[in-house]
């Protein structure tokens, strides 16, 4: 737990998938640049559903036993991780990510139901529509990428390199230490 009460946390779909070549080139072009970069671990994927920051131990309890009786999925979601890029771009990127294509409308609607549990809590809807996505890395404030890592990603801008399944959503803490955030699981909710 943070200091003074608070849980850092995020609603998350945890996502696991066994790296293609096309993958493992990029995630190397990264390695190469990780001075200007802070790198995603493969085991720490995850499509973000909500951000909520830090919360208050009471608030999280009700949203623990609130997030048990939420309307989800009742089976696995297939995707498939498809195409790079940056956000805001890559002409100015701050994070590098991967596409996510699946059932778009049955995430919204899974991403509506969190929305509104967080909501019967106090905490603001979020304004921005859900565009699921892949972090693989964030850039480094004033940190300028290599014109060979930024052609890389533009050459498999529709590259599909896996495909899997959500089994779940794991609401999580994370944790900031010096060597980057580590993310606890404190719960989970299966679709099957």
């Amino acid at each position: 737990m943070t200091s003074g009460g608070r849980r850092r946390l995020f609603f998350a779909l945890p996502a696991s998938f066994t790296a293609p070549e096309s993958f493992r080139k990029i995630e190397s072009a990264m390695e190469d640049e990780r001075r200007s970069l802070k790198i995603v671990r493969p085991e720490h994927f995850h499509i973000t559903v909500k951000f909520l920051g830090p919360v208050e131990e009471p608030v999280f309890l009700r949203l623990k036993e609130g997030f048990e009786r939420a309307p989800l999925p009742l089976s696995p979601i297939e995707y498939r991780i498809a195409g790079t890029g940056a956000f805001p771009s890559l002409q100015r990127p701050s994070v590098l990510w991967c596409g996510i294509l699946t059932d778009i409308g049955l995430l919204r609607e899974m991403q509506d139901s969190i929305e509104r549990l967080c909501q019967q809590l106090g905490f603001e809807r979020e304004r921005r529509a859900f565009t699921p996505h892949l972090t693989i890395a964030r850039v480094r404030e004033k940190a300028r990428l290599s014109e060979g890592l930024l052609g890389l990603l533009r050459s498999h801008g529709e590259t599909l390199f896996a495909e899997s399944r959500f089994d779940g959503i794991v609401l999580f803490e994370s944790l900031l230490t010096p060597k980057g955030p580590l993310y606890r699981r404190t719960a989970a909710r299966d679709f099957r």
